[in-house]
């Protein structure tokens, strides 16, 4: 039976379709030892700075490594203790507070001690320990400089806890409402905090959302899901690339996060969300959510690496974030790409290509540089056990969209209805020679790819598009330079 193909030019077709091309990888010299569970800061001089995390056999670290772009390599400091699935806070821009940590490897029990980096002498200085020993938590500093500590992993995780910088001490608070580890912690400005999602104490994923009261000292919960008529989203800070300060998140008074929610048969649905800390409100961000939607039964391949691995370019309003093939090949290789989310234009810009890597850059560290390009150090090859030292740059490549000139119908016509699938266009071109023709979804996928030979004047082109499922597609053909687009239903 025949099925109706009709095109569509529009005037307004920037806002439907847009991609990039990722971005251009650029190797910089290797981390003294591998690692990974990083937690690393970016300082006032643009140098870039991790803390700890585990090394390889997953062995505790009680070093630190800075590094700027010029230099030939990480110049490496000792810690006053081993810092790995510890807690990071920014004081200012110049010092962070460390705290806790594994206290053996592979992973087991915590230890309660803290300290202070200096950036401007590179010096560490202990502080008075945490009233519970600690992994698998974080931490924020309040609007009246206090700092709260929240969660912990295979241990006690009932009570939080407030540091005092003045008098350097910990004060419990009241029980949490869900004990739980790795849960977002965003300031509020009347001394309080958010407490958002994360894993349970020993596992399994907690969707509550509760609320800290500074003057109090206790924990409400605002509700049980991150939605109120949407139950299922999985958002946590259990893998850290990205996600050291609640500051780096935030842009306008609103923290920005990512969420995932498994779909039925398979797949995921992701989303950015935005949070606003003092009205509560959470929407999200993408108003189309086929944007970020990946069906693995139809095929889909790939899969936002984690949930949490995105880094904010406040300058240029952009949230850039992972994707990666979720069905690794036999030889282990990770094919990466680099979305770009745009504030400007409210659009997510998907990559054409992938990076290929031997290893996984997710459990890494990284940062946005003063120069907007991304800073990634350090991940696994294959598990905990194997940390690797490569780092890299991305520099996120100029993003593209169609423009209006492209649309152009005296150049570009579709016959609406083409005979036994074949789909049928003609093109008027001033040059001949060889021109590539594609079909590509709206995400940017490119499903038919034909080179064909064009002669000056009318051309008549045909393509097979028996194997195009209903939907709307991009119709792509380059030429003597020029790329011209036309949008069609199916």
């Amino acid at each position: 039976m025949k099925k109706n193909i009709f095109f569509i030019l529009l005037m307004g077709f920037m806002s439907t379709f847009a991609q990039n091309g990722g971005f251009v990888k650029q190797n910089v010299p290797e981390l003294s030892i591998g690692r990974t569970d990083i937690k690393g800061a970016l300082l006032p001089d643009g140098s870039f700075i991790v803390f700890g995390g585990h090394i390889p056999g997953f062995q505790r670290s009680n070093t630190a490594e800075r590094w700027k772009e010029g230099d030939t390599a990480w110049t490496v400091f000792t810690m006053t203790d081993y810092r790995d699935y510890s807690a990071i806070v920014r004081i200012d821009s110049n010092h962070i507070f460390l705290a806790g940590g594994m206290a053996s490897g592979g992973g087991v029990g915590q230890i309660a001690s803290t300290e202070i980096y200096d950036a401007t002498n590179n010096t560490f200085t202990p502080k008075a320990n945490m009233q519970v020993a600690r992994t698998w938590f974080r931490g924020a500093k309040l609007t009246n400089n206090k700092m709260l500590f929240v969660g912990n992993w295979y241990n006690d995780a009932f009570n939080a806890e407030i540091y005092n910088p003045v008098n350097d001490s910990f004060e419990l608070t009241q029980y949490v409402v869900n004990p739980r580890a790795c849960a977002y912690v965003i300031p509020r400005s009347n001394n309080g905090a958010v407490i958002m999602g994360g894993l349970g104490t020993t596992g399994g994923d907690i969707e509550s959302i509760e609320i800290f009261d500074y003057a109090t000292k206790s924990f409400s919960l605002y509700r049980n899901h991150l939605l109120v008529n949407d139950s299922g989203w999985i958002y946590n800070t259990m893998f850290p690339s990205g996600t050291y300060f609640s500051e780096d998140h935030s842009l306008n008074g609103k923290f920005y996060f990512s969420a995932y929610k498994p779909l039925t048969p398979s797949g995921y649905q992701y989303m950015i969300f935005s949070l606003d800390p003092d009205s509560l409100i959470i929407k999200p961000v993408i108003t189309n959510t086929s944007l970020l939607k990946f069906d693995q039964s139809n095929g889909d391949s790939i899969n936002f690496g984690l949930s949490v691995n995105f880094f904010m370019n406040k300058t240029l309003k952009r949230i850039y974030f992972w994707a990666n093939n979720v069905n690794l090949n036999s030889t282990g290789n990770y094919p990466m790409s680099l979305y770009t989310y745009d504030f400007n234009t409210d659009y997510i810009y998907k990559p054409i290509d992938s990076k290929m890597f031997d290893y996984n850059p997710v459990s890494g560290g990284g940062c946005v540089l003063q120069n907007g390009k991304i800073l990634f150090a350090g991940g696994t090859i294959s598990s905990n056990y194997d940390a690797h030292p490569y780092c890299f740059i991305a520099n996120p490549d100029n993003i593209t969209g169609v423009s209006e000139t492209a649309l152009n119908t005296d150049v570009l016509n579709i016959f609406p209805n083409p005979v036994s699938e074949v789909l049928n266009f003609t093109y008027n071109g001033n040059a001949k020679g060889q021109c590539e023709v594609n079909i590509i979804d709206i995400n940017g996928k490119s499903l038919i790819s034909n080179q064909i030979n064009l002669n000056t004047g009318i051309n008549n082109i045909y393509l097979d598009a028996t194997n195009l499922a209903k939907g709307i597609y991009i119709l792509q053909l380059n030429s003597c330079g020029k790329t011209t687009y036309a949008k069609f239903i199916k």
